[in-house]
């Protein structure tokens, strides 16, 4: 059974998509988005539904998935898609160590490609629920070979990696996927949020040999003005391979963030985030105040003969070298954002992390 998620569904487009989906047997309709009719039911809106939809419209702007968040108030939107597919299904079959033609194309077979194509619709449209259960997400679509999810934004990061981790077992490592993870405000408008993941997606596929993620934003280019001032900081895009993704990010520096600030001490953790990120962000164009970086870390330092200090020795070191290597620093960027987004109340970042 899929579970939909329909973006303005008191709308002509929406309503028409309503009405096919309800009458068919393996889908079920979980979330009615509209900005219109909030909290009215579906069947008032649509009298002729009135024995079909008993469920009431939800807000549009995602602010109930947003509640549900860690941290701070965001929603997320991912776009997955597999990598390389056409070339699985014209050449998957093919066996090009042969060189007789006849043994090579052996099977290469019209059974064999229509069981493929089962076998990627059974994963999507079926096993795809039982993956993502407990989480606060919805599966806007699930095809063929592509996802589309929104919620809340550390589940839907949780989520994307289970669609990953599964994925790989389920085609023995035979096929990758490709995701974009865009974090957004939950009055950002949905279209727009969509189009950015997209982006974020296409960058993905980008990496050599595809099997990535791209999270937050885009890389971003330097903006100059006539006379050559810099108006806009360039950044380099967040993109991993998944493996690098959750050893490197997630599991080393996320874990090393969070285990010497902790829980109790986040907010000020966050605080003195910030700083060390401007420095970094800094490095990634080729220029870093050490000295200044090296004093924000020595701020963080207990006493000698605290029982603490070693922990943070080896989290000082970790930082710091970290710094001065381009790409852990890049990963460490990213970590710092993650770290932030879990830590911080309320809805605001202040703007540093956009």
């Amino acid at each position: 059974m899929i579970k939909a998620g329909i973006i303005g569904s008191t709308g002509y487009a929406g309503g028409e998509l309503v009405r096919i989906l309800t009458g068919h047997k393996d889908v079920e309709i979980k979330w009615f988005g509209s900005r219109s009719y909030i909290d009215k039911k579906y069947a008032d809106v649509y009298q002729n539904m009135f024995q079909i939809v008993d469920a009431k419209c939800l807000d549009d702007n995602m602010e109930e998935l947003a509640e549900q968040s860690e941290g701070v108030r965001r929603i997320a939107v991912c776009r997955m898609d597999v990598d390389n597919l056409g070339h699985a299904f014209i050449s998957g079959f093919e066996q090009e160590n042969e060189k007789d033609p006849v043994k090579r194309m052996h099977y290469v077979t019209l059974s064999r490609t229509s069981a493929f194509s089962r076998q990627m619709s059974l994963f999507f449209k079926c096993y795809i629920n039982g993956i993502l259960e407990g989480l606060q997400v919805s599966i806007v679509y699930a095809g063929g070979d592509d996802v589309f999810l929104v919620g809340a934004w550390n589940d839907v990061l949780e989520a994307a990696q289970r669609i990953q981790s599964n994925f790989t077992a389920f085609s023995c490592g035979a096929l990758t996927l490709s995701a974009g993870i865009g974090i957004f405000d939950d009055h950002y408008p949905i279209r727009l949020s969509a189009e950015e993941t997209a982006a974020l997606e296409e960058a993905a596929k980008h990496l050599p040999g595809k099997n990535a993620v791209a999270l937050f934003t885009p890389e971003r280019k330097a903006v100059r003005d006539a006379k050559g001032s810099l108006l806009v900081q360039p950044e380099q895009g967040h993109i991993y391979a998944w493996d690098v993704f959750r050893t490197k990010v997630l599991t080393e520096k996320v874990g090393c963030l969070q285990s010497f600030f902790g829980k109790d001490n986040a907010e000020h953790g966050n605080a003195m985030l910030y700083n060390l990120l401007a420095l970094l962000r800094e490095a990634e164009n080729d220029r870093i105040n050490l000295a200044r970086y090296a004093y924000l870390l020595a701020r963080l330092s207990p006493k000698k003969n605290a029982p603490d200090y070693k922990l943070y020795e080896q989290f000082s070191h970790s930082m710091m070298d970290w710094a001065l290597d381009a790409v852990q620093r890049h990963q460490l960027i990213t970590a710092i954002y993650i770290y932030v987004y879990q830590n911080r109340k309320g809805g605001d970042t202040d703007g540093r992390m956009e």
